[in-house]
Formats: C-alpha cells, sequence, structure tokens
C-alpha cells in the first residue's frame, strides 16, 4: 500500500491544473465525468471541485458511476449536455457507438478528456468524426499522481519533472532513446510518507524526441499500456501486440475486441458483433490478428451479446495476457 500525503496531493493538484491551463479551458463551462468506483450512480455539484475550485469561481460538475449502462449514460449526458467530458477510452468507444444507434448529440462540447486506459489513433479519429471534438489524454496513476500530460502543440506526453523522475528502460535496463519503447520506472521526489524509488509501474511508453512547443519537460511519444500485456511468442520473446484492429471492419461488424494470450500458442479472440460472423469472415480476421501478431498462432473465438466485461477498477484492456510466469 502506497501511502500518499498533503505535499503529494498539492502535486497532483498543482499539475492538474497546469493542464487546465495549457489547453486554455474555460472553467466556467459544464463538467461531466464518468468513472469507476464512485459512492454513488450520480453526484452534481456547482463546480469543478479542486484545484479549479480553490482558484475561482467554475461552472457545475457531474460525475455518473461506470455501473451505469452505457445507454443511460448517453442519455445523462445528453441531459446536461456537457462543455467537457472526461473517461476511460473504451467507455468512450461505446458511448460513441450509443450516440450513433440513438441519434444523441453533445451540441456544446469542446473536448473529451481520458485517463486510465491507452488511447488508440482509430479512437482520436472517431471523436473527431463523431463529436467534432479531440481527446486530451492524461497519463497518472494512483500511487504517484499524474506522471505526463498531453502538449496542446504537438500531441505528446511531457513529463512532469518537477515531481517525477521518469525513466524508459529497455529489457536490459539501458535507457531508451527517442523513437524506442521500454518499461517505464519511476522515481517519487516528495513522497516522503512511502518512497517510491525506481518503481516499475508496469507500462510500457515510447520515448519522445523534445518538444516544438519549447516546454523543455521529457517528453514521451506515447503511452503503450500495460508490461504484463505483452505478447510472448513460443521461443520466449515479447513485444507490444499489433492485433490490427484498424481494419477489422473492413471485414466484419465488430463492435468491441478483446485478446486474451492463455499460452504460447493461443490466444482466445473474444467479440461484441452486430451480427453473427459467417464463416469467412471469422477466417479473414483470424488471418488478419496471425498477420499483425506475425505469428499463426491458435485462434478460438467467443462470442459475447452485448459487452466483454472489464478488468477489476473499471478498466478494459484490448489485449491480455493471462500465462503463468515463468
Amino acid at each position: 500500500m502506497v501511502r500518499r500525503t498533503a505535499l503529494t496531493q498539492l502535486f497532483w493538484l498543482a499539475c492538474t491544473m497546469r493542464e487546465h491551463l495549457w489547453w486554455q479551458r474555460d472553467l466556467t463551462g459544464t463538467s461531466a465525468i464518468i468513472r469507476a468506483n464512485l459512492a454513488q450512480e450520480r453526484l452534481s455539484q456547482d463546480n469543478w471541485g479542486p484545484p479549479a475550485s480553490l482558484l475561482g469561481t467554475t461552472g457545475p460538475a457531474h460525475a455518473f458511476s461506470m455501473a451505469l449502462d452505457t445507454a443511460t449514460q448517453a442519455r445523462l449526458l445528453a441531459e446536461i449536455d456537457p462543455h467537457y467530458l472526461l473517461t476511460y477510452p473504451n467507455n468512450l468507444g461505446d458511448l460513441l457507438r450509443q450516440f450513433a444507434a440513438g441519434g444523441q448529440r453533445l451540441s456544446r462540447l469542446r473536448q473529451v478528456r481520458t485517463i486510465g486506459e491507452t488511447v488508440t489513433p482509430e479512437l482520436r479519429i472517431a471523436v473527431e468524426r463523431e463529436l467534432g471534438v479531440g481527446i486530451v489524454d492524461s497519463y497518472s496513476s494512483q500511487e504517484l499522481g499524474v506522471i505526463a500530460i498531453q502538449c496542446p502543440v504537438s500531441g505528446d506526453y511531457h513529463v512532469m519533472a518537477e515531481n517525477l523522475l521518469v525513466e524508459v528502460l529497455d529489457a536490459q535496463g539501458r535507457p531508451c532513446a527517442p523513437g524506442e519503447s521500454g518499461e517505464v520506472v519511476v522515481t517519487d521526489l516528495h513522497n516522503f510518507a512511502t518512497p517510491l524509488v525506481r518503481y516499475a509501474i508496469g507500462d510500457h511508453a515510447e520515448v519522445g524526441a523534445p518538444c516544438a512547443c519549447g516546454r523543455t519537460l521529457p517528453v514521451l511519444r506515447r503511452i503503450l499500456g500495460r508490461s504484463r500485456n505483452l505478447v510472448v511468442y513460443p521461443d520466449g520473446t515479447r513485444r507490444w501486440p499489433r492485433v490490427g484492429f484498424g481494419r477489422y471492419r473492413e471485414i466484419a461488424p465488430v463492435i468491441q475486441y478483446q485478446l486474451v494470450q492463455k499460452s504460447r500458442s493461443a490466444i482466445e479472440v473474444r467479440l461484441v458483433v452486430a451480427k453473427p460472423l459467417v464463416p469467412a469472415e471469422e477466417a479473414a480476421l483470424g488471418n488478419l490478428i496471425r498477420e499483425s501478431l506475425g505469428y499463426p498462432f491458435t485462434l478460438d473465438f467467443a462470442y459475447y451479446p452485448y459487452r466483454i466485461p472489464r478488468g477489476s477498477g473499471g478498466k478494459f484492456e484490448e489485449f491480455v495476457n493471462v500465462m503463468p510466469h515463468d
């Protein structure tokens, strides 16, 4: 268990406020948040809460629980018509499909904010197309607070170096160069209650080059996600899974997917589809997945009627490695 103090909370608030200022948000607008572990299904208040409410007047804020079904979430969002929406990327994808099915629009929406999961390029494109706004992502954890926030100029992530020392290390423990990806290791510079020194947070990221915006904070090009979900090949090598999802809908009406590696040679393909797949569609999807992964894995297809279950804490992972550690 990691204990946090008033000082670490102060840095969390400061980094959050920095993000508001970088992106020039109108704090008098209406904010909506959808996340897990809320005490109630719906909460409303007349301000955004800290840090913004500590520094001036803000607009109202509404929070909804992830326990609500997507149709209910979409209806509530349409009722309040927020200027800013914060949620997990996969929940956002579900909302896009619900908006399309129900014909709802968020006419006042200016920006979508995401936390907790990896944002794919496909999701960014879909949000621009369907909602007419961009995604601003934040990289954080419960143990460390805000780790990096997205740059409004380049779209890369700037590390909060005043508070954290973030290293990205290759398999031999050497620092990665720009363009290389590796394991994220973090040292908290201000947590004196539970010192975290070169703490392996369990994520992979790609190092970025110095940013054109002129900010001198270190740069992460991409946040790839959980290290435990690397694909493992029969020879023992590991790499970040590329599963070809951008082309799934060219083959079959895939609504949601998840790949679960159960052994070095077998992967379960979990799907939610708009209509049952014919054998040719399933075979074509299998060929694309094998081609993208670069190995002829045995694929077992499993179909879910509405939604693939989320993991603990409400997060969803698109590739899950459940193999025993060897």
